[in-house]
């Protein structure tokens, strides 16, 4: 048999029905049917647990083991570590897998925009997407084909930028670079005081870097430093050194109207020749003659044996075969004679043949020209170029 002795007063609050063993037993496990409501603080060194609700106005201690916690009365959803939270409603919320942070690094598997900026120390990953960045901020080679220029001066010559040079600019693209190529500028006829020319400035200092001159300072600095003598004598009188100065004369005088030279003596240890002579020959000694009799068959002319040329035939033709007209000066004169009067009919004649050595040409329109009377003769006239004419016939 069991005996409960209580020793002093024993009082129930706000108990009205029951019996004793309703009450709370703090000894042993127990089952409390109905709401029941602590005016005081509860602590329990085990665990508390409650089929229904267990409600208070704050909860104190470890809530590691408790789920489905709601925040400040809002849920949350599709939990995980390192997931940010959004909201997704006014009393919801939802861990993103998509956009994790793990304390040190935000992971973002989608896009990140932005009405205002996005700054980092740095970003990764192609930027294909990113307008209007700062030229500054480039690094790499950026092919021609992205960047904005004038196709006036520029063009795009497979992503690298080619500059345009005009066909006229005197410059051109080597492999080191663009360089001055005057002759690829336009031609100008004579200079002008304002006239620039590019120098390599070699003076102390200057590191032959490249400047301009103009051209009356450097024509002003060649003449200075070229000793020039001023001619002497008449208008026309050829110069001559006497000493350290010219000097003309007036025995050896060029008249440019006329371009003839004339001297009051005129030697040589060579030749002297011209086109024309005139004057008097009388002094002139050597001078070639053609003799009678000289030519008895076939026979080429030639300058030097070309004026009163004599035949005989001795029964069938002889052809004098004549030069190029322009051997001769224009006007020559070339006499052909039957000096034995040999020539009859069409096979003991003479024979003057212009186009047997020179084809195309002629005599009076004519490649040949015959002589076949006795004692005949005729004289042609070269003009110097490639035909003979006729000038008189006996």
């Amino acid at each position: 048999m069991a005996y409960n002795i209580l020793k002093g007063d024993v009082q129930f609050v706000n108990s009205t029905s029951g019996t004793i063993e309703s009450m709370v037993d703090d000894h042993t496990s127990q089952t409390i049917g109905g709401i029941k409501t602590f005016s005081g603080i509860v602590n329990t060194s085990a665990g508390l647990s409650s089929s229904v609700f267990i409600s208070a106005s704050s909860f104190h201690g470890d809530g590691a083991d408790l789920a489905n916690v709601v925040a400040g009365g809002v849920s949350v959803s599709n939990a995980g570590n390192n997931r940010v939270v959004t909201s997704t409603a006014t009393t919801a919320l939802n861990a993103e897998q998509n956009m994790q942070f793990n304390g040190s690094t935000l992971s973002v598997m989608g896009d990140i925009s932005a009405s205002i900026n996005v700054s980092g120390t740095a970003f990764y990953g192609a930027a294909t997407g990113l307008t209007s960045i700062p030229a500054t901020q480039l690094n790499g080679n950026v092919s021609a084909a992205n960047i904005a220029f004038d196709a006036n001066t520029l063009a795009n010559n497979s992503g690298n930028l080619q500059v345009n040079l005009s066909s006229a600019s005197g410059l051109e693209s080597t492999v080191t670079g663009i360089r001055i190529n005057a002759s690829l500028a336009t031609v100008k006829s004579s200079p002008e005081d304002n006239d620039k020319f590019i120098i390599s400035d070699s003076g102390a200092g200057a590191g032959n870097a490249p400047k301009y001159m103009l051209y009356s300072v450097i024509s002003a600095a060649v003449a200075s430093g070229i000793s020039t003598f001023p001619p002497n004598g008449n208008n026309g009188e050829v110069q001559f050194k006497n000493g350290s100065a010219f000097q003309g004369n007036t025995g050896l005088v060029y008249t440019s109207a006329t371009t003839t030279l004339t001297a009051v003596n005129l030697t040589a240890s060579g030749h002297i020749s011209s086109s024309n002579y005139y004057g008097d020959g009388s002094k002139l000694s050597g001078l070639s003659t053609t003799t009678y009799g000289s030519f008895t068959s076939d026979f080429g002319v030639v300058p030097g044996n070309d004026g009163f040329l004599g035949i005989v035939t001795t029964g069938s033709a002889i052809t004098a075969s004549l030069p190029s007209a322009a051997m001769f000066s224009p006007g020559k004169r070339i006499t052909f004679k039957d000096i034995l009067g040999g020539c009859s009919g069409s096979t003991n004649h003479i024979v003057i043949s212009a186009s047997l050595n020179s084809s195309g040409e002629s005599i009076d329109g004519q490649g040949i020209l015959k002589i076949q009377a006795a004692y005949g003769s005729v004289t042609i006239v070269s003009d110097g170029l490639s035909q003979y004419y006729i000038e008189s016939v006996n």
